[in-house]
């Protein structure tokens, strides 16, 4: 219903049901992305993401976030682009 929902409010249950580990990296490719729209507008943005433990336990992660930022030209060391 476009309800804005604290953490809190869902993150258990998406680590119950398996589904953090989808959300954690929904939210990560957003934040690339928005970080890129913004570079290309001539802002500069940084953004952190927060993820689970769950998330951060898994060793895919760092893999799966480096194919997210070869899709666009930002360097996730600083906040210029490449």
């Amino acid at each position: 219903d476009g309800e804005l929902l604290p953490p809190h409010a869902f993150v258990p249950s998406a680590e119950r049901s398996g589904m953090v580990r989808e959300i954690d990296m929904w939210g990560t490719r957003q934040a690339i992305r928005l970080i890129d729209e913004q570079r290309r507008a001539g802002r500069e943005l940084r953004l952190e993401v927060n993820l689970s433990g769950r998330t951060l336990g898994d060793p895919s992660l760092p893999r799966a976030i480096q194919t997210e930022l070869q899709k666009v030209p930002i360097d996730p060391g600083t906040s210029s682009s490449r």
